[in-house]
C-alpha cells in the first residue's frame, strides 16, 4: 500500500467518524425535544405550574381566613370577594399577564377559582415535573370548584 492510499484510507475513516458523530448528536437533540418538549413548551408548562401553585396558595389562605379560630361567627361564610390580604398580593397574580385570578362565591360552602392555562394537563406525560393531578386543567380559561374548608378542588 502506498503512502497516498494509506492517507486516503485514513481520511475516509475520519470522515466516517465525523459523520457518525454528527448524526448521533442530532439524534440525541431530536430525542430530547421529543421526550421533554421544546424550550417554549417547557416555559408554558412552568407558567401553568406557577398558576396552579398560586391557586393552591389562594385556596389555603382563604381556608385560614374563613376558618381562623379568631372568628366570632359560629359558621363563617365565604366572602363575596377575596379579602384584600389575598387579593392585593402581587405574588398571587398570573405570572405572564400579572392579572389577578378570578374568584367567585358559589354558595355559603363553595367557591370557584379561575385561571387561563397555556397547556392541557390531562395530555401531559405523567412523569412531568410540572403535572399536578389535584388541579387538572385544559388549555384556556378553566374554573375549579372548591369547598369552603378545602384547599384543593373537588374531584
Amino acid at each position: 500500500m502506498t503512502y497516498r492510499q494509506h492517507q486516503s484510507q485514513h481520511q475516509n475513516t475520519d470522515r466516517t467518524f465525523v459523520a457518525v458523530s454528527t448524526a448521533a448528536v442530532l439524534i440525541a437533540i431530536v430525542a430530547g425535544f421529543l421526550l421533554l418538549g421544546s424550550p417554549g413548551q417547557q416555559r408554558l408548562l412552568s407558567l401553568d405550574s406557577e398558576r396552579v401553585n398560586d391557586l393552591s396558595q389562594i385556596a389555603s389562605n382563604l381556608v385560614y381566613t374563613v376558618e381562623n379560630p379568631g372568628n366570632t361567627t359560629p359558621a363563617p361564610q365565604l366572602p363575596e370577594s377575596l379579602p384584600a390580604s389575598i387579593a392585593n398580593r402581587d405574588d398571587l397574580r398570573d405570572p405572564l399577564t400579572k392579572e389577578p385570578y378570578e374568584y367567585r362565591r358559589l354558595s355559603d360552602s363553595a367557591y370557584e377559582l379561575c385561571a387561563t392555562f397555556a397547556t392541557d394537563s390531562t395530555q401531559q406525560d405523567k412523569t412531568s415535573q410540572f403535572i399536578d393531578t389535584q388541579w387538572p386543567h385544559p388549555v384556556g380559561r378553566h374554573c375549579f370548584e372548591i369547598a369552603k374548608s378545602a384547599s384543593q378542588p373537588k374531584p
